[in-house]
């Protein structure tokens, strides 16, 4: 686990939060809080996801009640517009989850950002050089 980079982390927790057990779903949910709180904009998405109503499907009803709790319209914006500027940086350092979410939120006009395609576009194709750039590294 650790040559695990920060968005491999981040997608295996929220993984745990969408398809393991309680216990497994209330330790990644605490990981991913301590994430963003140290700066991971990719974590705060995650989360602004557990808390938009209806923003995640889980395999479990025990997961599935204990995070309907944590659902809150205003609690998600804010995650939302708190996430974006830390991606902005990460994407910058070549994070390839957070270019994904950069052009999710300019796709769909997810705030803080208005619906803007020419924006998607520019990250879906600096997602696709980084990812390309990547697998060159591998061969």
């Amino acid at each position: 686990m650790c040559d695990m980079n920060d968005d491999d982390l981040s997608d295996q927790l929220f993984d745990k939060i969408r398809t393991g057990s309680l216990e497994e779903a209330r330790s990644a949910l605490s990981e991913l809080r301590e994430r963003f709180a140290a700066g991971s904009g990719v974590a705060g998405h995650y989360l602004s996801m557990i808390y938009c109503p209806g923003g995640i499907i889980v395999e479990s009803k025990d997961v599935a009640a204990f995070l309907s709790q944590f659902e809150s319209e205003a609690e998600c914006l804010m995650l939302l517009g708190q996430s974006f500027p830390l991606m902005l940086i990460e994407a910058d350092r070549g994070s390839i989850r957070a270019m994904n979410f950069l052009s999710i939120h300019y796709q769909t006009g997810l705030p803080p950002v208005e619906r803007d395609m020419e924006a998607m576009r520019y990250w879906d194709e600096r997602c696709s050089q980084e990812a390309a750039r990547r697998k060159g590294q591998k061969d």
